[in-house]
């Protein structure tokens, strides 16, 4: 989740292999983008409130948390959990509010959650705007796959497995020699599609950056492609193909 031509290589959640410079547009205002509900399903997404062209830096984001790559081992309790227990409490609190899983994780009712929701845009660098168009009652009735039981009961495994699922693999020599395992608190929230997907992703310094790999119209769901060999894809293509009674693919086209 490099620039604009690059898609992710190898089959590992949101990874990229390298932090390569491009050559992107740089608006003089960055476009406005909006939280809002993609489907019940789904949950939240992040949507374009303005027309956006081909190749656009559409915006940049400082990440919320920061752990190691480690964090891509099932079985390994390395430095995810212990990366989320140290952050301050309003950084908590923000990432409680941007997803589900980490609420629950906490116990932390949703309404509670949704009173700051409309501070996850603090991270993205100005001039994005960042608006919210999502009611409770759409907070609330969320069944998405990643806020469901299946989750472990074992705290530190909780988080470990929402690591998994929402962070981006930064490349190495843009952090501290290591792969990081970093989230956003609006980045993380793009959804996938399997290959009709409206953005690429880059990293600078750590922050991300996303980009628009075709024209965007206003109202229209930005998407990437995760590259992830194992999740539960929801896009239009696999919905069709389960609507059509060939199969119930659980990875992406790409893999």
């Amino acid at each position: 989740m490099a620039h604009l031509t690059s898609e992710p290589s190898s089959p590992s959640s949101r990874r990229l292999n390298d932090c390569l410079g491009a050559t992107t547009i740089e608006p003089a205002e960055a476009p406005a983008i909006c939280i809002r509900q993609s489907s019940s399903r789904i949950g939240l997404g992040v949507f374009a409130e303005t027309n956006i062209s081909h190749g656009a830096l559409i915006f940049q984001e400082r990440p919320v948390f920061e752990a190691t790559h480690d964090n891509y081992c099932e079985t390994c309790l390395k430095d995810g959990p212990a990366a989320y227990k140290s952050l301050s409490p309003k950084k908590k609190a923000l990432m409680q509010a941007a997803f589900r899983p980490v609420a629950n994780a906490d116990r932390i009712p949703l309404s509670k959650a949704y009173e700051i929701l409309s501070e996850i845009g603090r991270m993205v660098r100005p001039p994005t705007k960042v608006e919210f168009d999502v009611t409770l009652d759409q907070y609330l009735s969320s069944t998405s796959s990643a806020s469901s039981p299946r989750f472990p009961t074992h705290y530190d495994k909780q988080i470990l497995k929402f690591v998994r699922l929402y962070a981006f693999r930064a490349p190495e020599y843009c952090g501290n020699g290591r792969h990081g395992a970093h989230i956003y608190l609006i980045g993380s929230l793009i959804n996938h599609k399997c290959s009709k997907f409206n953005c690429n992703f880059s990293f600078e310094d750590g922050e991300i950056r996303v980009i628009a790999r075709a024209n965007i119209t206003k109202g229209e769901e930005l998407s990437i492609n995760y590259g992830s060999p194992a999740f539960d894809c929801f896009c239009e293509e696999c919905e069709d193909i389960r609507k059509s009674n060939t199969h119930y693919r659980l990875t992406c086209t790409l893999s």
